[in-house]
């Protein structure tokens, strides 16, 4: 056990590294279903099986082993996703510093824990991009990786191509990278969802703060303007009866000031939160 010890480095993903530097070796090799999670146990993954189904007869070993295979074929995809950029991988670790690196290892542990139990495998490379995207930050924080991850973990393939589809509405030059759908019909008919469900979508995406409400966004400059308009109203109503009192003062004419149009802006647009989501997790790194 001591000599396994030694062959294994001191940081977990710097472990992760190698097991993808070798599949990088061997395109198409399933190194994960190869080596076994016993060797992702060896060097500090946690992944662990879910054996309670076994206390079934019958359906529990069954139910036991699709569990284990799903999580050996993500963690085969993950590493894999590693291994198609693991020049940039390794060279965005290798600026870490060694608390950075301690740091950078808890959260890739817990996004391992995630990855192995997602039921959407197309979600792996969103959190290797998330990882990616992480290795650039000078002073990484748990709490704030996780705040990304775990509501990413919490998001479905749909939600997310709706999230990108607002982001490429609010951001035109990004359309062709970042969103599939040119319009939220094409996105409709390719899930084959009405505009109910696209609705519910959305006000799911907003109670992850990734949308916001216009009504919220534009209020304050609506109050602005109401107040401009009110001290307008106030100063001419003063002229008028100053007037009608034999006052020689001159009468103030109403401005535009005075026109006020509320506009009807109750729809859900990206909000700040949701634009850096999308940027941390599905915007093409270079």
């Amino acid at each position: 056990m001591k000599e396994k010890m030694k062959e294994i480095g001191s940081f977990l993903f710097e472990n992760i590294l190698g097991v993808a530097s070798d599949i990088a070796k061997d395109k198409g090799k399933e190194l994960v279903g190869t080596l076994g999670l016993e060797t992702f146990t060896q060097i500090g993954a946690d992944v662990m099986i879910d054996m309670g189904g076994s206390m079934i007869p019958a359906i529990g070993p069954a139910i036991s082993t699709y569990k284990t295979n799903k999580k050996i074929k993500n963690l085969d995809i993950m590493i894999q996703k590693i291994a198609d950029r693991l020049d940039l991988f390794e060279e965005r670790y290798g600026k870490q510093s060694i608390e950075n690196k301690e740091i950078l290892d808890e959260i890739f542990n817990m996004i391992t824990d995630k990855i192995s139990n997602t039921y959407q495998t197309e979600k792996i490379e969103y959190m290797v991009n998330g990882y990616l995207e992480l290795l650039n930050v000078k002073n990484p924080s748990f709490d704030t990786a996780y705040l990304y991850f775990d509501t990413l973990d919490k998001l479905t393939i749909l939600d997310l191509s709706v999230l990108k589809l607002s982001y490429s509405v609010y951001t035109p030059y990004n359309r062709e990278s970042i969103s599939e759908f040119e319009n939220y019909q094409e996105l409709e008919r390719e899930f084959d969802i009405d505009d109910s469900q696209y609705l519910v979508i959305k006000e799911n995406l907003y109670r992850f703060g990734l949308l916001e409400n216009e009504v919220d966004a534009g209020i304050a400059k609506s109050l602005d303007s109401i107040q401009k308009a009110v001290i307008e109203l106030r100063s001419t109503t003063e002229s008028i009866y100053n007037q009608l009192s034999g006052k020689k003062v001159k009468l103030k004419a109403l401005t535009s000031k005075s026109k006020i149009k509320l506009k009807d802006r109750d729809r859900l647009k990206i909000s700040k939160f949701g634009r850096q989501f999308v940027q941390f997790f599905v915007a093409m790194q270079d």
